[in-house]
């Protein structure tokens, strides 16, 4: 059985591949400038800088830059595994939101770059609403949107995503959500509809520290119960057809009470240490 995070993963392609390999090497260098460090009076000090995740000895360092008024700029990823997906995700934002995004991923043994996703963001009283995302490489399907719902305290209560195939025919994912009093999701149904037949169905339960989540409405929604839920996951236990499996994390924490080591592991052997660094 996938996890949640997994199968989303291999669907929006806007995570991290964490692929074994038998040789450790330097992490290439998309071709992009260098951000350089902030003065201290900015913004955004104290945000998320970068993400450093390593798996069988392998490292793959996560980059995140801002623009002067806080909105998300720029994440790039790089990896030392051979097979990892290096990527590249420019955002353009204004009025404190994020209303595009762009997804490139980068080959360095072929120096090739490709844009891989467009994603536009679209707002109703404030919240997300809407995420759309086109795959101009995609020959299946030209791409699909996802449209979130809220509850009355503004907590995430509902998503659905539909892909429409250019053959005929459509795919929908629901998520039904619950959350307790800060916001967290605690609980999270996934249902999968393939032309109209329902082929899968998965119960969530998720719990958490009482710290700030340094993810927390960053980027885009891919991770649902990190994305918006405030503090950080310490464990999730999903349940289906198949069986039941659980992941467990645990943290050490900065002076600031901010995640600076997760130790991440699970029964599907998806074990890795993550260290968070900040402006």
């Amino acid at each position: 059985m996938k996890s949640f995070s997994t199968t989303l993963a291999a669907v929006l392609i806007c995570t991290l591949c964490f692929v074994s390999c038998s040789k450790e090497k330097d992490p290439v260098r998309l071709p992009d400038t260098e951000t350089p460090d902030p003065d201290a009076s900015l913004p955004y000090v104290g945000r998320l800088k970068q993400e450093v995740s390593t798996v069988n000895g392998l490292k793959t360092y996560v980059d995140y830059s801002y623009r002067t008024d806080t909105l998300l700029e720029k994440i790039k990823s790089q990896s030392a595994a051979e097979s990892a997906l290096n990527y590249r995700i420019d955002f353009v934002g204004d009025r404190g939101k994020l209303w595009e995004a762009s997804f490139y991923s980068f080959d360095p043994a072929r120096n090739l770059q490709e844009l891989d996703s467009m994603t536009k963001y679209i707002y109703t009283e404030g919240r997300l609403s809407q995420k759309v995302v086109s795959l101009p490489r995609q020959p299946d399907y030209p791409g699909y949107a996802i449209v979130f719902e809220y509850n009355q305290n503004g907590h995430i209560k509902s998503a659905r995503k539909l892909i429409e195939y250019m053959g005929g025919g459509t795919q929908q994912t629901l998520w039904d959500f619950d959350t307790d009093m800060s916001g967290n999701v605690i609980q999270l149904t996934e249902q999968v509809i393939n032309y109209g037949s329902t082929v899968s169905r998965t119960f969530y339960e998720i719990s958490y520290d009482d710290h700030v989540n340094p993810k927390y409405l960053l980027a885009d929604p891919v991770v649902f119960y990190e994305f918006f839920s405030p503090n950080n996951v310490t464990g999730v236990r999903a349940s289906n057809s198949a069986g039941i499996s659980q992941t467990r994390d645990t943290y050490r924490y900065d002076d600031f009470k901010r995640p600076a080591v997760r130790t991440h592991t699970s029964d599907k052997d998806d074990n890795r240490v993550l260290e968070y660094y900040y402006w």
